[in-house]
């Protein structure tokens, strides 16, 4: 009897998008690459010397009051964040209606969702965190601020590294911005030093910018 090899090869190799997930231990060149770079950017935070905020921090360019709202346009453009984070929202909830119809459509890139979702969660948090912490500036609202932005940042950087490295990675740099972001923010409120955050923040567009420009 005879067999098409042809076909039989080709219905048993999966396309990348159909590889199932998996935390295998075998790490590729860039994944690697990555977690050096976090481990970098982890010793810094904890060891570079302490960095304390100026006392003019909170000092901000327009404090005029529109009705009754103090640093009014401070306030009121944490708006932009929220209609972009609603807007993401209504997308990915239109994408998941899609998935009951085509179980594919989600199930290709399920990490890539989740970051989209964690990303319009963060700009939603964002423009009321933010938008309390302008309407009176204190240093327990800039750290609900910044505890917020990180789940902006956990967003971001889980897409970007899902699309560039891998899924694995992506989810695996999600928990761990998400984990350490706000702790960062923590210190910076209880102690006054800003050094971890700033490690976050710019180490974070560091690397954000080092992955797509690569």
């Amino acid at each position: 009897m005879r067999v098409n090899t042809r076909r039989l090869s080709v219905a048993h190799v999966s396309t990348p998008a159909q590889q199932p997930f998996s935390f295998a231990f075998s790490w590729s060149k860039a994944e690697i690459s990555l977690g050096l770079a976090a481990a970098v950017l982890l010793i810094l935070a904890i060891g570079l010397p302490p960095v304390v905020l100026p006392d003019h921090y909170h000092a901000f360019v327009d404090t005029r009051s529109w009705w009754g709202i103090p640093n009014a346009m401070d306030v009121l453009s944490n708006g932009a964040f929220a209609v972009v984070g609603v807007w993401g929202l209504r997308r990915l909830w239109h994408l998941w209606q899609a998935s009951h119809a085509h179980p594919s459509t989600i199930a290709q890139a399920p990490v890539l969702f989740g970051a989209a979702l964690m990303l319009s969660l963060g700009l939603c948090f964002t423009a009321v965190g933010s938008g309390i912490f302008h309407w009176q500036p204190t240093t327990a609202g800039l750290a609900l601020d910044r505890m917020a932005m990180s789940v902006i940042f956990g967003g971001l950087l889980g897409m970007a590294v899902a699309q560039h490295i891998s899924e694995r990675a992506g989810l695996v740099t999600m928990a761990v911005m998400v984990s350490l972001a706000p702790l960062a923010a923590a210190v910076a409120w209880f102690s006054g030093n800003a050094s971890p955050w700033g490690v976050v923040q710019y180490g974070g567009m560091l690397l954000l910018l080092t992955l797509l420009f690569t």
